[in-house]
């Protein structure tokens, strides 16, 4: 490892360590760490930590220059700290942060305000509330899957404030949270978001009367010109509804079944003489949108470790190349297109 670092010279460099638990391997490890930050952090430019942050791994993400980094990977578990430490403070370039699995209770402290892609995955919702707050300013692209609301009580709803994101264009959530809560079901009703442009997430989170809390969103953040794309999962409404509501101003409307679904059929009109793009997995061999690849925008070149397949069943609505709303131009047997929401 020692000599392939040599070879890069001043080069830009990509790591990614992983540590599967064996003990000889997690020393191997760790010495690699510490000889990547010691003698070649000045050229890293993409960094993925799946290690336990021991003390000497943390003193060195402390102190340690990295001036190209700008982007990186972190399994913020297995930490084992008692007070607040900063890290990654000497990245200036470091723009985009995938986190997962954070059970530190934010005592890990990250340069949020100068992030403009964030995706966070397995975290409790108070701590990505509080992460959002202080990476308000600059954040262009959020993305959350399997958000948890365990530490959430009736003292929590209402009292935790979220600014307005000023420069978020795509908000994406993923999945609903682990368990329902009440303040979850709405969130929407309390995020604004002036030039959005792509949003993905749960109907629970817009809440109830999801068309009525929708177009109250709309209203209030004033993303009306700017909102192009539409992902809701499992809604309770009929699907043709958002379609009908908001399908001559958004140009994508997609709405996703993650429950088990009977198979479904294609449904030919609308009420914008449109068609709805129907399939299903009744197969087996899975159907709908590969998710990982869709919206990992910020992360080229990161691959998805949970292992885990996401079939779903989706209905799909968009426009082709003449304006002309078309179910079948969006989608191609059941696969998003590359360039597709």
């Amino acid at each position: 490892m020692e000599t392939w670092l040599a070879r890069s010279r001043a080069h830009p460099i990509s790591v990614a360590l992983f540590d599967e638990r064996e003990e000889l391997e997690r020393g191997i490890l760790n010495r690699f760490f510490d000889t990547l930050c010691r003698v070649h952090s000045t050229h890293l430019q993409h960094l993925e930590l799946r290690l336990p942050l021991s003390d000497s791994n943390i003193a060195l993400i402390q102190s340690t220059p990295m001036p190209l980094l700008s982007s990186l990977k972190i399994w913020a578990e297995r930490v084992n700290i008692k007070d607040p430490v900063k890290v990654f403070q000497n990245a200036p370039h470091l723009r985009t942060l995938e986190i997962r699995h954070l059970d530190v209770d934010m005592k890990l402290i990250l340069p949020w305000s100068q992030l403009t892609t964030l995706v966070c995955r397995n975290i409790d919702f108070l701590d990505w509330a509080s992460i959002i707050r202080e990476a308000a300013a600059g954040l262009v692209h959020c993305e959350i899957s399997r958000m948890g609301t365990e530490r959430l009580n009736d003292h929590h709803l209402g009292v935790v404030p979220l600014p307005p994101l000023s420069a978020l264009q795509s908000l994406i959530f993923k999945t609903p949270c682990y368990s329902a809560h009440g303040l979850t079901k709405g969130l929407l009703s309390a995020m604004t978001l002036p030039v959005l442009r792509r949003l993905h997430i749960p109907e629970e989170y817009i809440g109830r009367e999801p068309i009525h809390k929708l177009l109250a969103f709309i209203e209030r953040s004033g993303c009306g010109a700017t909102l192009k794309a539409l992902h809701v999962i499992d809604p309770g409404l009929q699907p043709k509804m958002y379609q009908q509501r908001f399908g001559a101003s958004i140009g994508e409307i997609t709405v996703e079944f993650q429950e088990e679904t009977p198979v479904m059929r294609r449904v030919e009109g609308g009420s914008h003489g449109g068609a709805i793009a129907v399939w299903s997995d009744d197969d087996g061999s899975g159907s709908g949108l590969d998710e990982e690849d869709d919206y990992d925008d910020g992360l080229d070149g990161y691959e998805d470790e949970d292992g885990e397949d996401d079939e779903t069943n989706s209905y799909g609505w968009g426009r082709d190349e003449d304006g002309d709303e078309d179910g079948e131009n969006m989608y191609n047997d059941g696969q998003a297109g590359e360039d597709e929401y």
